[in-house]
């Protein structure tokens, strides 16, 4: 298990993100970071390893929101999940 730790004084970190929406893998038991719910039974997740995949909705649990300030939820996440939920949050600023 790879734990995340919020760099404080680090801009990136800095930026507001405060909720999320995770599922957990019905198979890993890993939690994925919730980007997209489709009306077509899939979900736009990023991935522990850090990708954005378009993966079917059967294979998650219930989506739960989280808050980034919550030190449990940086010991389930990944460090390059997060650097790629803030990269997108980042592009979507634009």
């Amino acid at each position: 298990m790879v734990t995340f730790v919020p760099r404080m004084n680090d801009e990136k970190y800095m930026l507001g993100f405060f909720t999320m929406e995770l599922v957990k893998n019905r198979a890993s038991g890993k939690p994925f970071i919730l980007l997209d719910d489709t009306a077509d039974g899939y979900l736009v997740l990023i991935t522990p390893e850090g990708k954005v995949k378009r993966l079917e909705r059967h294979l998650f649990g219930s989506p739960i929101s989280a808050d980034l300030n919550n030190s449990q939820l940086h010991s389930h996440l990944t460090p390059a999940q997060m650097d790629k939920y803030i990269e997108r949050e980042e592009y979507m600023d634009y």
